[in-house]
């Protein structure tokens, strides 16, 4: 169903001059050349937004939809549109699903894509996708907006979603390219309540044509340096058939290279003599949603799996999402046989690498600030994070009471990460 306050459709206009808007962004351009302006100077008098409810109307607009994002500054590969659809075909009913997308004329420019999260028979909140639940491959849910543009959009977005009925709160994550609004409340009807936000790592990359070595490696931290240069001393005196292989682009080999990854993560997660980690695949609809991205289109270039090889045999993978700005590390896995050859580092090197050869200009080491993480880089970048609350007595009490319970659970869920985190004693 599709609820629109003009009558615009879904297609696009072609303007005399101007390219195609409808031939796909080539993925495997330089970033430079795959960021472009929107092609009109956004005032918010020209925007207007359809509210698209299930997945057929909503796979409708993916087309345009990944050419925003091909075209977009944001750097959040959550908010390509095989990700977000294949999200909600994994965790969310049909009728549950809810799409923003705000328009200047026919032009698609901006994707605010969201569900309904049913607490009680008469209370629903609405969340971005990739929030609220099934969270655990998900670390920045947003808005997609143009470059330049963000703040208009977002404003656009929050204003549909205000009209719509039904709902108690709505929490919205804006990227730090779009700002801290306290503008997304609705006069008389609702209020914005700050939340903690989501804090990522972040690796500045070089340009490219500088030597890699040069640029990158030598700003890493010594430990750092240390675990690299042993990774490759140790393999190449053990094993001098090693390799790191990189699958990305195809979906036949993309699929089986992410099915062996998730054998190796639920290895990593039985070990019992190394720092503990969640098995984020003990829920198979985990590996579904992976396997589901890369058969979509466009999510074979989305995702890539980067492989360290031991005469054939795997002993650590990395999966990465590609946004054009930025590449993030999603989720990994090793052998108890890799373990004495530091893979991660290796294999962390050689993504930055690939990365820097792409034009692209940042490494995110994914959401939550650890120890290994910080090892790479002490820069971080918050996503700020915003509550819209019914002025309602009922919206604010139901809020009120399930902030409470979150807190609580929130403290739980630290308190046993932390323990998992600390080092196992010497039996």
């Amino acid at each position: 169903m599709t609820l629109s306050p003009t009558d615009t459709g879904l297609g696009l206009s072609l303007v005399p001059g101007r390219p195609d808007p409808r031939a796909p962004a080539d993925p495997r351009a330089p970033a430079a050349a795959r960021r472009a302006p929107v092609s009109r100077s956004l005032a918010a008098g020209d925007l207007h937004v359809d509210v698209l409810t299930g997945l057929d109307a909503v796979a409708g607009i993916a087309p345009a939809w990944s050419r925003l994002y091909a075209a977009s500054d944001l750097g959040n590969g959550d908010l390509h549109p095989a990700w977000v659809l294949a999200w909600y075909r994994t965790f969310v009913r049909d009728g549950d699903v809810v799409v923003a997308a705000v328009r200047a004329g026919d032009e698609l420019v901006g994707v605010a894509p969201l569900w309904r999260m049913r607490l009680a028979p008469r209370l629903q909140v609405l969340q971005l996708a990739g929030a609220g639940r099934h969270v655990l491959l998900t670390d920045t849910p947003g808005i997609l907006s143009p470059t330049g543009h963000h703040r208009k959009v977002v404003k656009a977005a929050a204003d549909a979603v205000a009209g719509l009925p039904g709902w108690a709160w709505c929490t919205l994550t804006l990227s730090p390219a779009q700002g801290w609004s306290d503008q997304l409340a609705g006069p008389d009807s609702s209020w914005v309540f700050p939340r903690v936000g989501r804090t990522c790592v972040i690796s500045t990359l070089p340009a490219e044509g500088g030597a890699f070595e040069a640029a990158f490696e030598a700003g890493l931290k010594r430990n750092v340096r240390e675990s690299i240069r042993r990774s490759v001393n140790r393999l190449t005196r053990d094993a001098p058939g090693w390799a790191v292989e990189r699958v990305t682009g195809d979906p036949q080999r993309l699929v089986p290279a992410l099915a062996e990854m998730v054998a190796l993560h639920r290895q990593r997660a039985r070990l019992g003599d190394h720092k503990s980690h969640r098995d984020v695949f003990a829920d198979a609809r985990y590996a579904r949603l992976l396997a589901a991205v890369a058969a979509a289109p466009g999510g074979a270039d989305l995702l890539s799996v980067y492989t360290l090889r031991v005469d054939g045999r795997a002993l650590a993978a990395q999966v990465v999402l590609d946004a054009p700005t930025t590449r993030t590390l999603l989720v990994s896995g090793i052998h108890p046989d890799g373990w004495r050859y530091s893979p991660m580092a290796l294999l962390t090197r050689e993504i930055a690498r690939d990365a820097v050869a792409e034009g692209r200009t940042r490494l995110n080491h994914s959401a939550g600030p650890d120890t290994g993480k910080l090892r790479w880089s002490e820069a971080m970048e918050t996503h700020a994070e915003f509550s819209i609350v019914r002025s309602s007595r009922l919206a604010r009490a139901a809020f009120l009471a399930h902030s409470q319970v979150a807190v609580g659970a929130a403290l739980r869920r630290e308190r046993r990460r932390q323990q998992a985190a600390a080092p196992v004693p010497p039996a």
